[in-house]
């Protein structure tokens, strides 16, 4: 394969910064340390990219945290050294027929990389094969294989030129990044794709007020999440950038890469054309047909295309600061208690993979979520209860009234405060007063503490 190469005297920079924080997180002995280094070369990573195939091949084990500084006991050079051939015959898993009708056709469609012949390219397949069999075989109850991991696979490999080092790599985004795309089902996949919209808004308001006059759904951004663009890149070198900002990135950032892509000029003036042309045509039933020229161009979008990876990673990683996902509007009612979102560590480690007992919570959780229309399992019911009460029409004035009348009982003159009985009295009336203000605090407090869309079934 053709190596990535890097000659600008900012990637003989970036390459120097990138060598002395990993030297650094080889060399540190506290966990603190440790965790400062990683979030310089995530930064790094991101906003400058890695640079060099060299880099890539000892920086992404960090970033994904399979290395001696952040997971397992076993030193950084052997985690990076060659690995021998990986054996040629192996059990068929469930998805194995899968797997080699997409291998088939896979690794060929970068123009950077070139091949010594078709052994070359049957022995990458081949490697790639081992690679997703080993990956589905060694967590079978954890790790579905779907179409599109391949891509992700392939890029690794490519890079890393190592399989057994491309293996701990997709295994760990399997079970991390990737584990929403590798369950069973896509739910927790298409439920994501729900903050593309909100995300938009934020972004791009008029963008996104055409896209929802003419009721495009999400559904366009599915291989976003699915491939990480891997399959859309024309070169390895472009992928690989895209990788560098992803590998350490939020598992919702290829969200922001794409709400960045589809708002670049060309595209942006593509889609609000369409919906100029469409309401020309037909000013009364335009919906229909705009939205079907708009998910025809979202679909067929071109990332990184002309904006190239470095400008789009850069663009993507400012988006994700300024708008965080839990900030996003319907972060609470789309992105379920175990899903990579909610379990994705600011600094530090991941959490391990779902046990079995834990899908079967989690299961319960979709089924409940499916009734009422939102992920009510992580806060106690009191609190849910209360949030929702906060919300019903004229809540604002029950609590203010609520709030005056504690306030009233709690004043001494409004009992009599004598010695004997009077005394007591008033004690019990203050008391009485407290537990009214105290329950308005607790309701307002739930109220501000959910976000606006949050909605509670009393059925339950």
């Amino acid at each position: 394969c053709l190596p990535l190469m890097a000659t600008t005297k900012t990637a003989q920079d970036t390459a120097r910064a990138v060598n002395a924080i990993l030297d650094h997180v080889d060399a540190a002995t506290e966990a603190e340390s440790r965790r400062i280094a990683l979030r310089d070369l995530r930064r790094i990573s991101a906003v400058r990219g890695l640079a060099t195939q060299a880099i890539r091949r000892r920086a992404w084990p960090v970033l994904l945290g399979c290395t001696t500084s952040f997971d397992t006991p076993s030193s950084s050079a052997a985690s990076t050294a060659p690995s021998q051939t990986p054996p040629k015959d192996r059990q068929p898993h469930r998805d194995s027929r899968v797997v080699e009708c997409d291998v088939a056709r896979s690794l060929v469609h970068f123009s950077d990389v070139a091949y010594s012949g078709d052994e070359e390219l049957a022995e990458r397949r081949r490697q790639l094969t081992w690679i997703l069999d080993s990956c589905c075989e060694e967590h079978v109850d954890d790790v579905y294989y779907y179409q599109g991991l391949h891509d992700i696979a392939g890029v690794l490999l490519l890079v890393v030129e190592d399989a057994k080092l491309a293996k701990r790599l997709l295994t760990r985004l399997c079970l991390h990044h990737l584990r929403d795309c590798t369950r069973p089902a896509l739910d927790d996949v298409l439920d994501a794709l729900q903050l593309v919209p909100a995300l938009l808004r934020r972004h791009d308001p008029q963008l996104a007020e055409a896209l929802a006059d003419a009721e495009v759904p999400p559904h366009f951004a599915l291989s976003w999440l699915l491939t990480w663009f891997s399959h859309g890149c024309a070169t390895l070198a472009e992928a690989a950038r895209l990788f560098d900002l992803l590998l350490g990135g939020h598992p919702l950032m290829p969200l922001y890469v794409g709400v960045v892509a589809m708002s670049q000029p060309a595209c942006r003036r593509r889609l609000l054309e369409c919906k100029a042309s469409a309401q020309a045509d037909d000013p009364d039933f335009w919906q229909s047909q705009a939205m079907a020229h708009m998910h025809k161009a979202l679909t067929s979008l071109a990332i990184p295309g002309s904006t190239g990876a470095d400008t789009l990673a850069r663009l993507a990683f400012a988006l994700y600061k300024r708008h965080p996902p839990e900030k996003l509007d319907g972060y609470r009612t789309f992105i379920g208690p175990l899903a990579a979102a909610r379990l994705f560590p600011f600094e530090g480690r991941w959490r391990d993979a779902t046990p079995v007992a834990e899908q079967r919570r989690y299961a319960a959780l979709r089924a409940r979520r499916q009734k009422t229309g939102h992920w009510n399992g992580l806060e106690p019911r009191w609190l849910t209860w209360l949030a929702s009460a906060a919300r019903k029409p004229g809540a604002p004035l029950a609590l203010t009234g609520a709030a005056a009348l504690g306030v009233w009982l709690v004043v001494p003159s409004r009992v009599d405060s004598g010695g004997g009985g009077g005394a007591a009295a008033s004690k019990r009336w203050a008391a009485a007063g407290w537990a009214i203000i105290g329950a308005a605090v607790a309701v307002g407090t739930a109220a501000m503490t959910f976000s606006d869309d949050f909605t509670f079934d009393f059925d339950l």
